[in-house]
């Protein structure tokens, strides 16, 4: 396109300075064109780069927070584990005691 244009523009011409002129003006645009491109190609680049750190940063940290809710569950298991030991051993504490309370009223009786 723009080599169309520049050829274009350089036939209307006659005078040579003007030519030389013109076809140092539009080298220079082209040369602006084509740093626009190679910019907008590193913006590009550069986007891609912070999509994909962010995109990571996303499965870390959802990995992170399933890790976390793994741990709660664990630990919800852990603690119901422990409740229900400390349950049976009262229980079985307390059958111990009434036990030898039993006990107890029975010698006591006997020896009446």
């Amino acid at each position: 396109a723009l080599e169309a244009k520049r050829i274009a523009r350089l036939k209307e011409l006659t005078d040579e300075k003007e030519k030389l002129v013109e076809e140092a003006r539009l080298a220079q645009e082209e040369l602006e064109s084509l740093n626009k491109l190679q910019v907008d190609h590193t913006a590009d680049e550069e986007a891609q780069r912070v999509k994909r750190r962010l995109e990571q940063e996303f499965k870390t940290a959802a990995a992170v927070a399933e890790l976390q809710k793994a741990e709660l569950a664990a630990a919800k298991a852990a603690a119901k584990e422990a409740a229900i030991r400390a349950l049976k051993e009262s229980q079985s504490q307390n059958e111990e005691e009434l036990n030898l309370k039993e006990l107890q009223r029975l010698r006591n009786s006997h020896q009446l």
